[in-house]
Order: structure tokens, then C-alpha cells, then sequence
């Protein structure tokens, strides 16, 4: 009752800025929803709740609202940051989901209808290699598509500045980390020769060239561009905004890790090294053009290592 009355006693600022207060720490908690902001674009993080709280008072309206610095700063409660963990946890199940659906219902459309009708080249066709290697391709752009699909609130803007924050990301010593890209690539491309049979090979060196040139454009353009801006730019900014940057970029990274599992269990041991160059690049404040650069030169190089490996030069391994 003591502090009551002293509250109620207090000037008008100081009973605003407390009400002003306890509204910003009850938006604070639910923290689930962006709001929007005055220019119309969707914002995320206490700064954005401190704008929809503590609008500039009538009787003083050039003066900054009554909220202090320390308020502004307090850390989303942790059961809120779990929630947006999760939010970005289902968004990457979501993806990976829609890649395996895909797959799943094109097949079954493919063999039902060659069922149904007896068709023999219908039947031959879901056997084939290349009809196999038709629904990975299938599969990757529907994941890559989801990503884009989440990230569309800032995807048009990051493309707009692309190149500049990519020349600007490249002026800084520390993007010489992506030049580590290309020996990872390379052990990628060995670990591609002990694991393929081949048979595999002897299919993949009669695929034509449309193959490996869709293959070339998916993993060195498309996917590199999806998941940088999925995983390092909207996940690494709803993260970074409610969290410290050490640990957004832990969680970034456990993301795109498991994302690879539906690849092999082993693969995401064989991302790790890329994801911890990709990490560091963020946490030094490199943009994410320079990340999207760096994942490409890995997708590229391991490419090329497989193009080497099936019409060049096979790299033939010790039994």
C-alpha cells in the first residue's frame, strides 16, 4: 500500500512510464506475431514492441516516449524464446515435409495411372534411374520454394541489395573464409567417390547434359540463395532479435544441419565444416551475400569433383 499511494503521489510522467512498462513486458511475453510497423513492413523484436507501446505522448509530442533504455533491453521471458525456437523448428519440418510429399504424391500419380491404364513405359519408367533422380530434383525445389515461401517478407529487399552487400562484405578480411569452401568442397567430391557405386556412376555417365546442367543450377544458384536467406538471414534475424548473437547462430546452425538428415545420417557430420564457416561469416557481421557466395563455391566445387569423377578421371579407391 506504501508504494501504491507513492506511485499514485508521483508525477504524471513517472505513473505513465510505469503503465507503459508493464504493457511492454505483457507484448513482450507473448511474443509470437510480428507487428507491423508505420511504414507498413513487419518488424520483429523489443524495439518494435517499444514503438507500438510508448507512442510519442500527446502533451510532449517531439519528446521520446517515457520508456527507458534498461526496459528497452530487458530480454523476452524464456519461455517466449522458446516459442519463436519452436515457430522456426516447425517451419524447417514444415519444408522438409513438403519436399517428401511432393515426391510421394508425383509417384503415386505416376504409377497408379500406369496401373490403371497397363501402360508398360509407365510401369518401366518409375524403375528408371533418371525418373529417380527427376523426383530428387523435384524435391529440392519444393524445399527450396518453402524457404523462399517464409522468407517473403524480406526476400524482395535482400535481393535488391545483394550485390551491394556483397561488395561490401567482401572488402572485409574476414570473408576470405569462403577460399576454405573450396577444399571442403573438394573432400565432399572424395567422400561422393567412396559412397557411389558403380552402377550409379555408369547410369550418371549416360544422363545427358540437361541433367547436370539442372543439377549445376540447382545447388550453385537456387539452393545456396534459398537456404542462406532462410537460415542465415529470417531465422538468424527472429532469433537474433530476442537472443544473443552466439547463441542465434548456434541454433541457425542446428537448423540447417538437421535439414540435411533425410540426406544420410552422416550428413550432416559432412555439412558441419561449411556450416561453421557459414556461422562465422554471420557472427562477424558479414551479410548474407557473402554466405550465399561461400555455400555456392561448396555446391560448385563438389560438382565439379563429381563431373571429373564420372567422365574424366575416376577416382578409383583401395579396397
Amino acid at each position: 500500500m506504501e508504494l501504491s499511494s507513492r506511485l499514485v503521489a508521483s508525477s504524471p510522467q513517472l505513473v505513465q512510464q510505469r503503465h507503459q512498462h508493464l504493457a511492454l513486458l505483457r507484448l513482450a511475453g507473448k511474443a509470437l506475431r510480428r507487428p507491423a510497423s508505420a511504414d507498413g513492413k513487419k518488424s520483429f523484436g523489443r524495439r518494435s514492441y517499444l514503438a507500438k507501446v510508448a507512442p510519442p505522448s500527446a502533451s510532449y509530442p517531439n519528446k521520446e516516449p517515457f520508456v527507458s533504455e534498461q526496459v528497452a533491453d530487458l530480454p523476452l521471458p524464456v519461455q517466449s524464446q522458446w516459442s519463436v525456437v519452436r515457430s522456426c523448428v516447425c517451419q524447417v519440418l514444415a519444408a522438409l515435409a513438403s519436399s517428401l510429399s511432393v515426391s510421394f504424391v508425383v509417384g503415386f500419380v505416376v504409377a497408379f495411372v500406369g496401373a490403371a491404364t497397363r501402360s508398360a513405359s509407365l510401369l518401366h519408367l518409375t524403375q528408371e534411374f533418371a525418373y529417380v533422380q527427376s523426383l530428387a530434383i523435384l524435391s529440392m525445389l519444393m524445399v527450396n520454394a518453402t524457404h523462399l515461401l517464409f522468407a517473403r517478407d524480406e526476400l524482395k529487399e535482400r535481393l535488391r541489395q545483394f550485390l551491394p552487400d556483397l561488395m561490401n562484405g567482401l572488402r572485409r578480411p574476414v570473408s576470405l573464409l569462403i577460399l576454405v569452401c573450396v577444399p571442403l568442397g573438394l573432400l565432399g567430391s572424395v567422400h561422393w567417390a567412396i559412397t557411389t557405386t558403380q552402377l550409379t556412376r555408369n547410369f550418371l555417365h549416360d544422363m545427358s547434359p540437361v541433367y547436370w546442367l539442372a543439377i549445376a543450377v540447382l545447388l550453385v544458384i537456387v539452393a545456396p540463395v534459398a537456404e542462406e536467406i532462410f537460415y542465415r538471414g529470417y531465422v538468424w534475424g527472429r532469433l537474433s532479435s530476442i537472443m544473443p548473437p552466439w547463441k542465434a547462430g548456434t541454433i541457425s546452425a542446428a537448423l540447417f544441419l538437421g535439414s540435411h538428415v533425410p540426406n544420410g545420417i552422416l550428413a550432416p557430420l559432412l555439412v558441419l565444416p561449411l556450416t561453421i564457416v557459414l556461422t562465422v561469416l554471420r557472427l562477424r557481421r558479414v551479410g548474407v551475400s557473402v554466405c550465399v557466395l561461400a555455400h555456392g563455391i561448396y555446391n560448385g566445387t563438389i560438382i565439379l569433383g563429381n563431373l571429373v569423377q564420372t567422365y574424366v578421371a575416376p577416382l578409383h579407391m583401395p579396397s
